[in-house]
């Protein structure tokens, strides 16, 4: 963010996302993995002194809801809970939790759905309106983006 901190351009609101990579099954070979969903993202609009936060936590939280397709197949939908941390230059990384995993029945997919916390390093774009987001989490390689919702804008 050139000329500025992440201070002046706010992450806050409803943001449709999405996702699309790899994930490696230990013993098995790698198959596509997508996802798409809505990420609601709860921050006080604190400001930065230097590389400290003054007037907030930038210990931001998020959470939110997401259908999952892996191998070409409906594997579930969830929701869940993030925490991201975020720093001056508007780079961060987040650590999201599953909620209630729901598997969507299926005779190839036993578990279809996440069960344990996954990570992800993601920068701001766009002051705050979007962000663009690299998996961290061991055995997925996922690339993705979200946009800020606009509600009753035509």
């Amino acid at each position: 963010m050139a000329g500025g901190t992440f201070s002046e351009h706010k992450l806050k609101g409803s943001y449709a996302y999405s996702f699309q990579g790899e994930m490696q099954i230990p013993e098995a070979i790698a198959s596509p993995v997508a996802a798409v969903g809505v990420i609601n993202i709860h921050w006080d609009g604190g400001s930065f002194s230097g590389d400290q936060p003054v007037d907030g936590d930038f210990q931001v939280d998020a959470d939110g809801v997401r259908t999952i397709m892996f191998g070409g197949l409906l594997a579930c939908t969830n929701r869940f809970e993030c925490d991201l941390d975020l720093d001056p230059s508007g780079t961060g990384n987040a650590t999201c939790m599953p909620l209630n995993p729901e598997p969507i029945e299926s005779s190839v997919l036993q578990e279809g759905c996440p069960v344990e916390a996954e990570t992800f390093d993601f920068v701001v774009e766009d002051n705050g309106d979007g962000f663009r987001y690299v998996g961290t989490t061991p055995y997925v390689t996922a690339l993705g983006s979200g946009r800020r919702q606009s509600v009753g804008k035509k």
